[in-house]
């Protein structure tokens, strides 16, 4: 959720925000996978953000902790994807 809106928002107005953003970079993916000349890129970066967000649960299993900074491996992915979401809106 903090990867839309960092920590400067409530809770509560951060989370439709990411519900809106997580449904952009989904349609995003889904354009990309669509597309015979962008397929590559569409798999590539959804399974990133897939591999990041299941290793990052899984880590929550095996540490007492969790730092917000685990899941930034993913901020790449995320960020491409809304952006081709954002584009093909």
């Amino acid at each position: 959720m903090r990867l839309l809106t960092g920590q400067s928002l409530p809770a509560a107005i951060a989370r439709w925000l990411f519900l809106g953003g997580a449904f952009i970079a989904g349609y995003g993916g889904y354009r990309l996978l669509r597309r015979r000349e962008t397929t590559g890129w569409g798999a590539m970066l959804v399974g990133w953000l897939a591999i990041a967000v299941l290793g990052t649960y899984l880590v929550r299993f095996s540490r007492g902790t969790f730092n917000a900074y685990y899941i930034s491996v993913a901020a790449p992915a995320w960020w491409l994807l809304t952006a081709a979401g954002l584009a093909a809106l």
